[in-house]
C-alpha cells in the first residue's frame, strides 16, 4: 500500500473534497501527506476555493490519516490511486473519475477491459 494512503482517505472525508479536488492536490503537492500539512495559501495555490480551504483547516484536526491507513490494512483492502501505475489506464483520463479505488484482491491485466460498480464513500 502507498505510504500516504491514509492521507488520501482523510482528504476524501473533508467537506467539499471529491475526485477533482483530490486530483488537484496530488498534481500540486505530489504527496498527500504534504498536502495535509499545507497552510491556506498553499492549498489556494493548489486550486482549492476558500470554502474548501476553511473546511480542510477545521476538519483535519478531527481526522487521523494513520488510523485511516490502519483500517484499510485491517479490512485487507488496498488503495489504488491516480498516482499509482496500477490505476486503470482507461479510467485515468475520464473527467470526474474517482481518484482512488478501494481494491480487494488484485488488479490483473484482464481487468483493463472489465466493468466495475463504483460508488461514493
Amino acid at each position: 500500500m502507498r505510504p500516504d494512503a491514509g492521507y488520501w482517505i482523510a482528504w476524501s472525508k473533508i467537506s467539499g473534497v471529491g475526485a477533482m479536488r483530490l486530483r488537484r492536490l496530488w498534481e500540486h503537492f505530489g504527496d498527500m501527506q504534504l498536502a495535509w500539512a499545507a497552510g491556506s495559501s498553499a492549498l489556494a495555490a493548489a486550486g482549492l476555493d476558500q470554502r474548501t480551504i476553511q473546511a480542510a483547516l477545521s476538519e483535519r484536526s478531527q481526522l487521523d490519516p494513520v488510523a485511516e491507513a490502519a483500517r484499510l490494512v485491517q479490512a485487507k483492502v488496498d488503495l489504488v490511486t491516480i498516482a499509482d501505475a496500477s490505476f486503470p489506464a482507461l479510467l485515468r483520463p475520464i473527467e470526474g473519475a474517482p481518484a482512488a479505488l478501494h481494491v480487494t484482491g488484485a488488479l490483473e491485466i484482464a481487468d483493463e477491459v472489465a466493468a466495475a460498480v463504483v460508488g461514493s464513500r
